[in-house]
């Protein structure tokens, strides 16, 4: 697993961006710390968050590469 995309039902902040609808994680230029499994579990914790507490109705992941 090397890039996953995340859309939500409606932007979501991830306490650090502004609000975004879609989230596309490329380990493949990323030059981050993280692993993408890591990165995906915070995003997806956030996500469920949102969905108790401020709306979001669903949130799509899908394994591109």
């Amino acid at each position: 697993m090397k890039k996953v995309k995340i859309s939500f039902s409606k932007p979501v902040k991830l306490n650090r961006h502004e609000p975004v609808t879609e989230v596309i994680i490329d380990k493949t230029v990323s030059e981050g710390h993280n692993s993408i499994e890591r990165d995906i579990q915070y995003i997806l914790c956030n996500a469920m968050s949102d969905m108790r507490y401020k709306g979001l109705k669903s949130f799509n992941v899908e394994i591109i590469e």
